[in-house]
């Protein structure tokens, strides 16, 4: 099986490191700009994504740049498409990126939890569009020992392929030779699944099969879908004290993770609801602090496969 280099931008923790989110960008899109549409957007208090989380690492990979099957385009994707208007459309070639990528991203999870000391749980898995597609894959496939987790998985505006299949199935595509033979990592990672009514690319019903999917393989998935928003994250306006209500659900519903799964909503609430975040086509000034390396040499940030 091929592999694939996978350049990471990083934002260092700015107090002692308690957890790490990495996040995965959207078709066409790039990680320098989707890490800056996240850490360069003040909210109402002049407060970053980055202050309001000082503990955690910030993990942003870049996909590979693909040229595409049905046209003459070269897109930065993290499999190709046949059809963005049908998307079970030669379904196949889909299957070509997903076993390149998702073993380099099983990895950089691995090599997250490893600074972590081991500490599966304390790792965030995110993404955006084709970006959550992708890690809902790596969900599937990431083999963990048994009872283990992440601390996360958060979806936006994403679906998935290859519907329709069992979990046997999904891992079976990959042919990795290493996907677990249990089903603990859905079963115990909290998944938030968000998804805007009015989305033009990815139909809320194909966020729906996904969140269904997630749910018949054994994960306990929150879903929140929005009225407006489009292809992207919502907005929406109300009061933070509304979305507490669903934050300490989420905690009741996982008492061992408490403390980790508080604040992973948190972060949530503040990049939907607190945050002007900026369209992902909008090119902007990248803050210093951010790390892009590749290669895995003396620099541990970068991991190459």
């Amino acid at each position: 099986m091929s592999t694939v280099d996978i350049p990471l931008l990083t934002i260092a923790p700015t107090t002692s490191h308690t957890h790490t989110v990495i996040f995965l960008h959207g078709r066409g899109d790039n990680a320098r700009n989707f890490a800056g549409s996240l850490a360069g957007s003040p909210d109402s208090h002049g407060r970053t994504l980055i202050d309001a989380f000082p503990s955690f690492r910030w993990v942003f990979p870049q996909a590979p740049t693909r040229e595409c099957a049905s046209s003459p385009d070269v897109w930065p994707q993290w499999f190709d498409v046949w059809n963005v208007r049908d998307l079970s459309e030669n379904e196949n070639l889909q299957v070509i990126g997903l076993r390149e990528v998702v073993p380099a991203i099983c990895r950089i999870v691995a090599v997250e939890a490893a600074l972590l000391g081991g500490a599966w749980e304390r790792v965030i898995i995110a993404g955006i569009s084709m970006g959550g597609a992708t890690s809902a894959h790596v969900l599937f496939n990431l083999n963990l020992p048994p009872g283990k987790s992440l601390g996360a998985f958060l979806g936006f505006s994403c679906r998935l392929p290859f519907a329709g299949q069992s979990l046997v199935q999904m891992r079976e595509l990959h042919k990795s030779g290493n996907a677990p033979g249990h089903n603990d990592v859905l079963r115990y990672t909290p998944v938030l699944l968000e998804h805007c009514i009015d989305d033009p690319l990815v139909r809320i019903r194909d966020g729906k099969v996904l969140r269904d999917a997630l749910r018949e393989f054994g994960a306990k998935v929150e879903w929140k879908e929005y009225q407006s928003g489009g292809h992207w994250f919502n907005s929406p306006v109300g009061e933070v004290q509304l979305e507490a209500a669903y934050v300490f659900t989420i905690v009741d519903q996982c008492p061992s993770t408490a403390p980790l799964v508080k604040s992973v909503n948190y972060f949530q609430i503040s990049l939907i609801q607190r945050f002007q975040i900026q369209d992902m086509t909008t090119n902007s000034e990248i803050p210093a602090l951010l790390n892009f390396t590749e290669g895995i040499g003396t620099d541990w940030h970068g991991v190459r496969l």
